[in-house]
Parts: structure tokens; sequence; C-alpha cells
């Protein structure tokens, strides 16, 4: 069976803890995710383009 890509997400919140959390939740279902995370709307702005999130 081919292999898909990872699942790419970008987390964007201003409380650590809460991106944390949320970081833990989503590995429990996509183990071989990559996680971004930024605080602020401006950096998610910047980060967006970098990758296909």
């Amino acid at each position: 069976m081919p292999q898909s890509e990872p699942v790419a997400i970008l987390l964007v919140n201003a409380i650590a803890e809460e991106i944390k959390l949320t970081t833990l939740n989503f590995r429990r279902f996509f183990p071989n995710c990559r996680i971004g995370a930024v605080y602020t709307m401006e950096k998610a702005l910047q980060w967006g383009p970098r990758a296909s999130w």
C-alpha cells in the first residue's frame, strides 16, 4: 500500500498550554503528524505559505 504524506497542522493560539494539549491530542490520532505552533495571527500569516498545512 502506498504511504501517504504525514498530516501537517499549524496551530495558532496565544495560550501555550492549549497548544500543548491540542498537540498531544492530535498526536493520538495522527502519530506521525507534523505540527507547527505560533502564538499570533501575524506569525500565522508568515508561516502559512511555508508548507502545505
